[in-house]
């Protein structure tokens, strides 16, 4: 959660955000566009997803899933993540690309290289690089994740202003229970 906090409170505040219907979050994909024309408008309708609840920290709990569609995405990305709220409307989109493969420097002491598989690093040699940036009413994060100098995986997840603030809302609550379950247990 604290990840997820860092990487998007420069970028928006925490509040119930109930505004910002038909944002273009990624190649006309809209914010609160029901799932079924979003696979249409990225031409991957015919193929057959998955679906699986999210349990993202710091997500909406319990109202989020994901519907994962294989493919080539931008040339490079292999997997894209269609993100739906409980009436099955897109909320955010990540590209993932599962075999990058591409020498560079690591760099990074991050945990988590992938947000909506809720991926972490589980070894001190993996090195994980996130970082975010703001386009217009769009939050992207992108994030690599390296393994003795080679890269592994690398994501980008996009999400609408609005919704940023719902997340950082639900992590600011969640914060507080942390801290004070810790608090409780200390004393």
């Amino acid at each position: 959660m604290r990840e997820l906090q860092s990487l998007l409170s420069p970028h928006c505040t925490p509040e119930v955000d109930l505004r910002g219907y038909g944002i273009n979050i990624y190649n006309g994909v809209r914010y609160l566009m029901d799932f079924d024309q979003a696979a249409s408008i990225l031409g991957v309708r015919g193929s057959i997803p998955s679906s699986e609840r999210l349990a993202t920290p710091g997500f909406p709990r319990n109202t989020c899933n994901y519907i994962a569609y294989d493919g080539n995405f931008e040339g490079h990305f292999n997997r894209l993540y269609l993100v739906t709220d409980a009436a099955n409307k897109v909320v955010c989109v990540q590209l993932v690309d599962e075999h990058p493969h591409t020498a560079g420097p690591q760099g990074g002491n991050w945990n988590t290289y992938n947000f909506i598989n809720t991926r972490l690093r589980a070894s001190p040699a993996v090195h994980v690089a996130d970082e975010s940036r703001r386009e217009g009413d769009v939050i992207r994060i992108e994030t690599r994740m390296w393994q003795r100098n080679q890269e592994m995986e690398k994501t980008k997840l996009s999400i609408p202003i609005p919704f940023a603030r719902i997340i950082l809302h639900c992590t600011q609550i969640g914060l507080s229970m942390i801290e004070r379950l810790i608090a409780a247990t200390i004393i």
